[in-house]
């Protein structure tokens, strides 16, 4: 498929590959910091972040793909005529911000890697939580998270408009940002509400 969307979407799959790349290294750093050493209990930690990393870039991608959609949809309704290549190459692109975001964390995790939890903190149900809280990476993830979202959001809404009427890219982009909040919504409406005391 990239081969018939041709080289504009061979060159914006290198963003979403340095960020699949940035993702790889802070789990491996974030991940092997915090559960080191060969007991069962950090092995099984261990497996579980790293399915619920690739898990997460999984979902990030579908719901760049959907956003994608979404705009190229709103687009041809508003009577604007992109090609799917145009789109393709606005979404990838995009990814610098996500690539940047989190390189940056990479870069935060070298500087102050996490201490490693013992096998006792593992017992205490609000340990993983501390120490997390406790890592400047992590806590610098969580915080600008949505600056990162922004950025990606404004980025493709910035390309679009250089294919389409600002108007309409502005249009796009948050008729796709309502689509995936509405989605987001369902999907959690779905799953039920969370256990808990």
């Amino acid at each position: 498929m990239v081969k018939w969307l041709g080289r504009p979407a061979r060159l914006a799959s290198l963003p979403v590959l340095v960020w699949f790349a940035g993702l790889a290294a802070f789990a491996l750093i974030g991940i092997d910091g915090l559960f080191a050493g060969p007991n069962p209990v950090f092995v099984i930690a261990r497996v579980t972040a790293y399915v619920t990393v690739v898990m997460v870039a999984a979902v990030t991608t579908a719901f760049a793909a959907a956003f994608g959609v979404a705009c190229a949809a709103m687009l041809n309704w508003l009577g604007e005529s992109l090609d799917p290549r145009q789109i393709v190459n606005a979404m990838g692109r995009s990814f610098w911000c996500l690539a940047a975001y989190v390189w940056l964390g990479v870069a935060s995790l070298i500087l102050d890697p996490p201490v490693a939890l013992t096998v006792f903190e593992m017992s205490e149900p609000d340990a993983l939580e501390a120490r997390m809280r406790e890592t400047k990476a992590f806590a610098w993830m969580g915080q600008f998270r949505y600056l990162a979202l922004v950025g990606f959001l404004a980025t493709a809404g910035w390309l679009l408009a250089r294919r389409t009427t600002p108007l309409n890219a502005l249009l796009a982009v948050l008729f796709a940002s309502a689509a995936l909040a509405a989605l987001l919504t369902g999907l959690g409406l779905l799953a039920g509400p969370s256990v808990g005391p």
